[in-house]
C-alpha cells in the first residue's frame, strides 16, 4: 500500500455564528444606512461597494476588533505564518441576481468576509483551486471529482459566518438569491508591513 502525501493544501477557516443574528441585523442596517457604496467593476448586476470610497468600515464596529484579531491569530498559527492585522475593510450590498466576479486581493496576506445578510445556504463563496491550471486534467479525463481534481469549491454560508482565506486565492460568488445580500470584507497584512 503506498504512503499518501497531500501536497500544498490551501487553508480556509469558516467561523459559523461569528456574529449573532442580532449583531448581523444591526450591522446590515448600519451598512445600508452609510449610503457611500457605489458601482464597482467586480460586481455584476444591481450591486454596490464601498471599496473605492470607504476602506475603513470596521471602524463603525469597534466591538469586533478583538474577535477578528483572535480569528486572524488562530488562522496565522494554523498556517504557520507571522501575525497579521486588518488594514482595510469595505462592504458590498447586492440585490437579487447579482454576482461578485472572480478576483483575488493582491495587497493582502489574509482576506476575510463577514456575512451580515444572506439567505442561509445560498450565494456563498466559490473558491478557485490555484493548482487547477497546472494539473493537466481535462474534463473528459476526470472520472470523479476529488480533492485532487476539484477546480472550484463552493461554500454555502449563513448569516453571521466569517470566512478567512489567503488573499491570493481567486474567489467569487454565485448568483445572489437574497434581496439584500450584505457583506463586510477586509484584508490583513503582516505586522511588519504595518509598522508594528
Amino acid at each position: 500500500m503506498p504512503i499518501e502525501h497531500k501536497l500544498f493544501p490551501m487553508l480556509m477557516h469558516e467561523h459559523q455564528n461569528f456574529l449573532t443574528k442580532e449583531e448581523a441585523a444591526v450591522m446590515t442596517e448600519k451598512l445600508i444606512e452609510l449610503g457611500d457604496a457605489q458601482e464597482h467593476v467586480l460586481l455584476a448586476g444591481n450591486s454596490t461597494s464601498s471599496v473605492d470610497v470607504n476602506q475603513q468600515v470596521l471602524k463603525e464596529f469597534p466591538y469586533l476588533d478583538d474577535r477578528l484579531q483572535s480569528a486572524l491569530d488562530t488562522y496565522t498559527k494554523a498556517a504557520g505564518i507571522n501575525d497579521v492585522s486588518v488594514f482595510m475593510s469595505w462592504y458590498n450590498i447586492q440585490d437579487t441576481d447579482s454576482q461578485i466576479i472572480k478576483h483575488a486581493h493582491p495587497t493582502g496576506v489574509v482576506s476575510g468576509v463577514l456575512y451580515c445578510n444572506a439567505v442561509p445556504g445560498t450565494s456563498g463563496i466559490e473558491l478557485q483551486n490555484f493548482l487547477a491550471d497546472y494539473m493537466r486534467f481535462c474534463w473528459w479525463d476526470v472520472t470523479e471529482e476529488t480533492e485532487y481534481t476539484e477546480e472550484t469549491h463552493h461554500l454555502p454560508i449563513d448569516v453571521g459566518t466569517l470566512v478567512l482565506i489567503p488573499s491570493n486565492l481567486y474567489h467569487n460568488s454565485l448568483i445572489n438569491m437574497t434581496d439584500k445580500r450584505v457583506i463586510l470584507a477586509f484584508d490583513a497584512k503582516y505586522h511588519s508591513q504595518l509598522g508594528y
